[in-house]
């Protein structure tokens, strides 16, 4: 049996979903000792064992047979013939010989393959280089259907969906994830159905519509361990890119403690190109295909859109590679000074968009509050909160369109005060918790044995502003 996983690079709860399934197969019967655990790096650089030990936890390392995947390896490749693009294509040999297969990851919008998880635990995950750049060849990822949230009538995600059934896996188990890397979702069994329908929640909870494009975004690539590097973080800048007016600003914010990085052939195209149209003009050459070619397509277009100000520790300006955009420089911003000018630029009554991690907090996009407050004798406090731990507000995160729930809580005089403040992008998704009456208090059997009393509305308020 192989249980394949995500890599460093993807923000995978490895050490809190693979113990739980290792618990099941082993006691379903399955041997330790017949467990593969397979790191599917795709064409990304192998993991110390450090960096396992991190991801896997030491109980996992010390105990199982860990392998990682290696797109360049001949020998661990096997054929699984040539796709309907016309592609040939090769999966880990392991992966393939296993009377058993799983597919393990999360899901999340993705900026050429419409959602991660699913087939892309194969393709690109488990496939020989070739295959990879094929998949990501220039035609492809120009196709307006390979993009966020889209995956019927794209035709990488197509592709990767028909390699995926090729390689035949047994079961799927990926999961989704808030911006604090909480499970919000577990979606499980066979690959397309399970997939489908985390996509579907994942679309709910995780994407936002605006009414036009802003003037400046903000954002980040969400934190480690997605913005390890400036190639990782094309995609948080991609996803500004969505919503960010023509010659507007996007100001991306990333750690980028691995780098540009060294590795991988991203940095030298840049390097190569010495501007946006020059990458374009590069890989339109005919028979060009090289390593990372998608990732610096994608930031052309983009730079080609928009001035893009990177703000990061852990690069300098020697080895930030990015083209400089015709009209406006890019630059990285290594000081206070230098990001607020950016924001003057533009005139403090420019239209600003924020991307809090995975959530889209406009100042645009309409959110509603929804707050109810409640009492109960300080004794019984502690137990009152672990009751709507599973309770209220575990039905408020189930809801589709809400967009978090916080606890204020204090005692005094004798009393326990609580105040639950939960976010909704829309009336209709906290009528979806709350009922067609939404300014009506929600309660559960339970409530009687804690509460003093049993407001009968809520207050309801719109957003102005979120900081």
């Amino acid at each position: 049996m192989v249980i394949a996983h995500s890599d460093i690079t993807r923000a995978t709860p490895n050490d809190r979903i693979l113990p739980v399934l290792l618990a099941e197969l082993e006691a379903a019967g399955v041997r330790r000792a017949d467990i593969t655990l397979l790191n599917a790096l795709g064409t990304h650089r192998r993991q110390t064992e450090a960096e396992l030990r991190g991801m896997l936890g030491d109980a996992i390392v010390d105990n199982y047979c860990c392998r990682q995947h290696d797109a360049n390896d001949d020998a661990n490749l096997v054929s699984l013939g040539t796709t309907s693009f016309g592609h040939p294509v090769r999966v880990n040999r392991y992966f393939m010989e296993a009377e058993a297969r799983i597919l393990t990851g999360f899901i999340e919008p993705h900026f050429f393959a419409g959602f991660s998880g699913g087939p892309k635990g194969v393709l690109p995950a488990l496939a020989g280089a070739e295959s990879v750049l094929t998949n990501h060849g220039r035609d492809l990822i120009a196709h307006p259907n390979a993009t966020w949230g889209v995956t019927a009538g794209n035709p990488l995600w197509e592709e990767m969906r028909e390699v995926a059934l090729r390689a035949n896996p047994t079961f799927l188990l990926n999961v989704a994830l808030n911006t604090r890397k909480q499970i919000t979702g577990v979606f499980a069994g066979e690959l397309l159905a399970a997939h489908a329908a985390g996509c579907a929640f994942v679309r709910q909870t995780a994407m936002a519509p605006v009414a036009e494009p802003f003037d400046i975004v903000l954002t980040t690539n969400s934190g480690y361990p997605l913005d390890q590097n400036l190639y990782q973080t094309v995609k948080g800048m991609s996803a500004a890119n969505r919503i960010v007016r023509a010659g507007g600003t996007i100001l991306m914010a990333a750690a980028c403690q691995d780098g540009v990085p060294q590795h991988g052939g991203y940095a030298d195209l840049l390097r190569q190109a010495g501007s946006p149209q020059g990458i374009l003009d590069m890989l339109a050459q005919p028979g060009f295909s090289q390593p990372d070619q998608w990732q610096v397509q994608i930031q052309a277009l983009i730079q080609l859109h928009a001035e893009v100000l990177v703000y990061s520790d852990g690069l300098t300006d020697e080895q930030i590679p990015l083209p400089r955009h015709p009209r406006r420089r890019g630059r990285a911003l290594r000081s206070p000074g230098p990001r607020r000018a950016g924001v003057r630029a533009a005139g403090w009554s420019a239209d600003h968009c924020v991307f809090a991690e995975r959530l889209n907090y406009s100042w645009r996009l309409r959110m509603l509050a929804r707050i109810w407050r409640g009492e109960t004798p300080a004794e019984k406090g502690d137990a009152y909160l672990a009751f709507l731990e599973q309770s209220g507000l575990k039905d408020y995160r189930a809801v589709p369109g809400n967009r978090g729930v916080w606890v204020l809580r204090r005692e005094r005089d004798g009393r326990a005060e609580f105040t639950l403040i939960s976010l909704w992008e829309s009336l209709e998704a906290m009528k979806g918790f709350a009922g067609d009456d939404y300014m009506k208090s929600v309660y559960y059997p339970e409530d009687k044995d804690f509460l003093l009393d049993f407001a009968p509305e809520v207050e309801v308020y719109d957003v102005a502003r979120v900081i």
